[in-house]
């Protein structure tokens, strides 16, 4: 951050005795500041897994949703004796799959 931000340019524009003062505290509160960073980078991130295994446990409930839908019309099917031949039966079986679930 201190390279890309200007932050040089900045303590610069003080006097010698602010710099010193700003230098010391910096130096003094390090290593405060970067266990407080870590816990918060931490956070971010077990959010972002939080957020990610949620999204899994949803995928994953739809594609078990799927797959009992073509078990139940898979089961419809055989009960009505197989495979549909004409459109009539396969309008017929497809209304009564649709009523099943």
């Amino acid at each position: 951050m201190w390279k890309h931000n200007d932050t040089t340019k900045w303590l610069l524009g003080k006097s010698k005795q602010e710099r010193s003062r700003r230098m010391n505290s910096a130096l003094k509160n390090r290593k405060e500041l970067r266990q407080k960073y870590l816990e918060a980078v931490k956070r971010v991130n077990d959010e972002i897994k939080a957020r990610s295994l949620e999204t899994n446990n949803k995928m994953k409930a739809k594609e078990l949703k799927e797959a009992a839908i073509k078990i139940t019309i898979l089961d419809s099917s055989i009960a009505d004796g197989g495979v549909c031949t004409t459109r009539e039966q396969l309008e017929l079986f497809q209304n009564k799959s649709i009523d099943a679930l």
